[in-house]
């Protein structure tokens, strides 16, 4: 039998079985009086020991503990039908209670809840839970009161998740059309997936979203300076279900910069002597540099660099003519060779070089000297003058020796015109058997120089470019000296298949390639070599001291060759200069930058 220690109320009982504490009702608990603070009894209604805290009796219970659900996106489909969601966890007591929160705080009360065991509970979710108000939290309360609640348990037809990182999407020119980034989200029951912006950012900005495909295109507006739009991107599944995620665009202030640049020309071949002077056909005139065009979207404040490139030097009554960057002209007794013209160019640093460059105009070959004298490089009927090919931009070949009546052509040729990867080859030719060869090949930028006879004629210096063109040989026994080649052109971005692959795109920082175009008749043969109609309208060439070659006027023969003296003994003419033109935006007029001979820099501004 237990035995009670003191009297009255005292709840201690101790027995041979161990020790214990008093047993009551609920109804037997309400009715006692005078029950002192800290009293413990072990109430039969609720199979949980109590204490009384001065006010109120109140359960001595272990909380229960929810660790998962079976079901973290439950469908509107399965509820209505009647769901039953099974909650794992521990602690579970008899008579708990299960109810279902919103995320507005409402709650709903499962209609149905089992017990399973202490680790286990089985509750109907509630008809009235809805995707308006999810994620749900789940709340298990044990019979004592003590009570756990799971945060975020489960979704009913979960919202679209973004795959696409919040910040930012892209750094786009201000200049740029067409898709700038791609905003991609995906829903748990494989719903079709919208895309909108929240407020009007990207459409105010010349910007807008694809609700079908999350395509982000458009000709963003002009800014003055570098301009971030923040806007919020929702994704809707479902036609109600939404998820929202922060990013930005910044734009930056480009400008479209137009440019036409011309190589400098090569120069006439001068003479030292009467002896050989054959027929007026029998020209030592230069070749014409090319003419090429293009258009670059260019970061506001960026800094380039634009080169005038000279012509070629004539020559003269005793020396072959020279040049910066294009081939020496080569001599003989009887006359001298016209050297090869200049590039002219922009660079992206302050260095002419390949890697810098982003377009280069090729010079013209130097006339070969006679006796009956090189043929002039002017266009396709002689070579040594302007771009070959409107694909490649590789410059023309210089034109052979013209023999005399009783001497065959054989396989002479002049120099080879700068190629798309790699200088020209000097020219060759069958006088020159048993000689060891002067005349030099082209390379990167520049002209080869031309070759050197005894008492015949002398060869032209290949013209500067991307690559130089060939120097022309002298004739030797063939009676004269050879054109040399034409460099060749090259506008960055146009070609993508050069051998060196830097040389395919644009890398420069703040300079995008639009277009380019290498022009091969802006000097025609119907015309003598003059400039067509179109391109004095469009560019001012006047007033630049070009060479006189063809006997057109110094006003409209810009880059030009030099002629060859008409008397002796006497000095060629030199090539003419080229030119720089820029402008920009797609209209109004263009400026001519014309400081020969001299990198300088340029910075665009807004």
């Amino acid at each position: 039998m237990p035995v009670f220690v003191g009297a009255g109320t005292s709840s201690f009982m101790k027995s041979n079985g161990g020790v214990g504490v008093s047993t009551a009702t609920t109804s037997t608990r309400n009715a006692l009086s005078n029950v002192r603070p800290g009293t413990i009894i072990f109430n039969q209604t609720t199979n949980l020991l109590e204490y009384y805290n001065g006010s109120a009796w109140t359960s001595i219970d272990t909380p229960p503990n929810i660790t998962s659900v079976n079901n973290t996106n439950i469908l509107e489909t399965q509820i209505a039908s009647g769901f039953d969601l099974v909650i794992s966890g521990a602690f579970f007591s008899t008579g708990a209670t299960v109810q279902f929160i919103g995320n507005d705080g409402t709650t709903h009360n499962s209609p149905s809840v089992a017990v399973n065991s202490p680790n286990q509970i089985t509750a109907r979710v509630h008809s009235s839970v809805s995707n308006s108000n999810e994620p749900y939290d789940v709340k298990v309360t044990n019979a004592s009161g003590l009570h756990f609640t799971k945060a975020d348990a489960f979704n009913v037809n979960a919202k679209p998740a973004w795959t696409t990182s919040a910040g930012t999407l892209a750094t786009i020119s201000d200049q740029s059309s067409g898709t700038h980034a791609t905003l991609a989200a995906t829903d748990p029951e494989g719903d079709t997936v919208t895309y909108t912006e929240t407020a009007s950012v990207l459409s105010n900005a010349g910007l807008n979203i694809n609700s079908s495909t999350g395509v982000i295109t458009g000709d963003p507006n002009d800014v003055s300076s570098s301009t971030t739009l923040s806007f919020t991107a929702r994704a809707t599944s479902s036609g109600s279900n939404t998820t929202d995620r922060n990013f930005n665009i910044i734009v930056d202030p480009y400008r479209e910069v137009y440019f036409a640049i011309l190589g400098a020309a090569g120069g006439g071949a001068g003479r030292k002597t009467n002896s050989y002077v054959g027929s007026t056909n029998d020209r030592g005139s230069g070749g014409g540099g090319c003419f090429i065009e293009g258009v670059y979207e260019i970061k506001v404040g960026t800094t380039i660099y634009w080169y005038v490139g000279q012509g070629g030097g004539a020559g003269t009554n005793n020396a072959g003519g020279t040049s910066t960057h294009g081939g020496n002209g080569g001599t003989s007794s009887n006359g001298t060779a016209g050297a090869g013209g200049n590039y002219s160019g922009i660079f992206t640093a302050n260095s002419m070089t390949q890697t810098n460059a982003l377009m280069v105009a090729g010079g013209g070959g130097g006339g070969g000297s006679r006796p009956h004298a090189g043929n002039d490089g002017r266009g396709t009927n002689y070579g040594g003058g302007q771009c070959e090919s409107t694909s490649t931009g590789e410059g023309n070949d210089g034109g052979r020796g013209h023999n005399a009546p009783n001497h065959s052509h054989g396989g002479d040729r002049g120099g080879q015109g700068g190629q798309q990867n790699g200088g020209g080859s000097y020219g060759t030719s069958s006088g020159e058997s048993g000689n060891s060869p002067t005349q030099a090949n082209g390379s990167a930028l520049v002209g080869g120089q031309g070759g050197t006879a005894g008492s015949w004629g002398g060869g032209g210096g290949g013209g500067a470019g991307f690559f130089g063109g060939g120097g022309g040989a002298d004739d030797g026994n063939s009676w004269g000296g050879q054109g040399g080649g034409a460099g060749s052109s090259f506008i960055r971005g146009k070609i993508t298949n050069y051998s060196t692959s830097a040389f395919n795109s644009v890398s420069a920082s703040g300079i995008v390639y639009k277009s380019g175009t290498f022009r091969t008749a802006s000097f025609s043969s119907a015309d003598n070599g003059a400039i067509s109609g179109s391109m004095r309208r469009t560019f001012d060439f006047t007033s630049a001291g070009f060479g006189s070659g063809w006997g057109e006027s110094n006003s409209i023969t810009p880059g030009m060759g030099g002629r060859e003296n008409s008397s002796y003994p006497g000095s060629g003419t030199a090539g003419g200069n080229g030119l720089v033109f820029y402008r920009i935006g797609s209209s109004g007029s263009y400026t001519k930058l014309t400081s020969v001979n001299s990198l300088t820099g340029l910075t665009i501004t807004a």
